[in-house]
Order: structure tokens, then sequence, then C-alpha cells
């Protein structure tokens, strides 16, 4: 037997004022909080919170706290934010590393296919300059992603390397 509690009393207030800090909402974000009992594993009732969000009319997210309302305080918050962060960190980094790289394929491989001429027969629907279009592309978009952190590592690798003494030595390669 589930029983709800949506009450707006003054400790609604608190936690929604700290659910609007922690979570950097706006002040017309739509938050409903709901007490709730539930059962856990080893069948004893307990009291959960459960907080409704709702920012810009778009689609609800539901958060919970194994907790009353009266029992939670503003670390629950940060928590439930930290956990939140790391879910969507975790699962959706990658999605969105892969759906970026091949946008920006698609855009590359699109210019590239417009302005250019295959490199072997010189005709634009050559399947071989397709092939390398496609290549080029890739690695245009891996720079593109990833090109700050490549030129950071080559001005790490520079600095731990005398640039002076490599440009000297360049230098005296030329003039003999």
């Amino acid at each position: 037997m589930t029983s709800v509690n949506k009450t707006n009393s003054g400790l609604n207030i608190h936690l929604e004022n700290w659910l609007r800090e922690v979570f950097e909402l706006p002040a017309s974000a739509f938050i409903e909080i709901a007490e709730e009992d539930y059962t856990d594993k080893e069948g004893s009732l307990n009291q959960k919170t459960d907080f409704k969000i709702q920012v810009n009319n778009k689609k609800f997210n539901t958060y919970t706290i194994l907790k009353p309302t009266s029992q939670i305080c503003f670390d629950d918050i940060i928590f439930l934010k930290q956990s939140f962060d790391s879910y969507v960190s975790k699962y959706f980094s990658m999605r969105s590393k892969i759906y970026k790289f091949f946008g920006w394929w698609f855009i590359f491989a699109g210019g590239i296919t417009i302005f250019s001429v295959c490199p072997i027969c010189g005709q634009t629907g050559c399947p071989v300059g397709v092939g390398t279009t496609g290549i080029l592309a890739g690695i245009l978009s891996l720079v593109k992603i990833s090109g700050k952190n490549c030129i950071n590592y080559l001005k790490i690798s520079f600095k731990s390397i005398h640039l002076k003494n490599i440009i000297l030595h360049i230098y005296s390669l030329i003039l003999r």
C-alpha cells in the first residue's frame, strides 16, 4: 500500500530553493515534491521523497531520495546532483562524442566532395576519390574534436625538448 503526500509546507519551499540553487534552475521551473511510502528488500515500510522537475515545459525529470522530506538536508541535494552528473557523463559522453564525430565527418566530407576531384584520374565521381575523401574527412573531424588535446600535447613535448637546440641543429644541416 502506497500513500502519497503532496503538501506545500515551509519545508518543501526550503527543498525547492535548495533544488533551484544546486541544479541551477530558473525561477520558472516547475518543482513537485511528493513523499511516498515504499517497502524495502527486507520488507520494512519506509518513506522516500520524489522530486519532479520540469524546465520550459519539457519532459519531467524525476529524482528520488530514500528519506522522508523532514530528514533531507542540503548535502543530500548536492549528492543527488553529483550522482546525476556522474550518470550523465558515464552513459551519454561516448554517444555524444560519436554523434559529434559523424556530424563533423559529414560536414568535412561534403565540403571536400563539392570542391575536389580524384587525385589519380581527375574525375569527381571516382571511387578512389570518395574513399580518400572519407579518410581525409575522418582525420579532419578527429583533429577538430580533439585538436586542443593534440596542441596541448605538442606544447608539453616541445617544452621538454629544447626547441632552440633543434632549430640550431636544423639550421646547421641546411648550411652544409
